[in-house]
């Protein structure tokens, strides 16, 4: 592989990023748990282990009485995909595209825990069909340049 095919991939995965950046950030669901900033660590709540079963625990417990309420599933999914539980959460997150086939963000994150538990050809297939359901949505163009790149499909990146 030369040089210029290398900087070619780097550049439009650095551009991806970017973009996935301004433009999901905007479009990001809100979370249904709310975290008390007293309990809050100083690095954030979001990243211990304890505090993500406490949010399965209630997420799950809300779903006794919602079992198809897609916010409240896509906030367990990413609770378990928090905890790198990534089979858990490609479960869940086809049950919320099953519910909302317009929540992008919980394509998008299918088609990473896929990736992450080696079926990436089937990680991008998920995120193609997300492109074809909105091609506007950034962040999903990272994802497929992330999973293509350590693929080993730069060109394709």
């Amino acid at each position: 592989m030369n040089r210029k095919t290398i900087f070619i991939a780097v550049v439009v995965i650095a551009t991806a990023l970017i973009l996935g950046y301004v433009f999901g950030a905007k479009t990001k669901k809100p979370s249904i748990i709310k975290i008390d900033k007293k309990t809050a660590s100083s690095e954030g709540a979001a990243n211990s282990h304890m505090d993500y079963n406490e949010m399965i625990g209630d997420i799950k417990e809300h779903l006794k009485a919602n079992p198809n309420d897609a916010k409240a599933l896509a906030a367990l999914g990413d609770a378990y995909f928090g905890l790198q539980r990534f089979e858990d959460a490609m479960d869940i997150y086809k049950k919320v595209i099953t519910i909302d086939p317009d929540d992008i963000d919980s394509c998008n994150d299918l088609g990473l825990s896929l990736h992450y538990t080696g079926m990436s050809q089937e990680a991008v297939k998920y995120i193609d069909e997300c492109i074809k359901r909105n091609p506007n949505y950034q962040r999903i163009y990272l994802t497929k340049g992330f999973i293509l790149s350590v693929s080993g499909k730069l060109s394709e990146a």
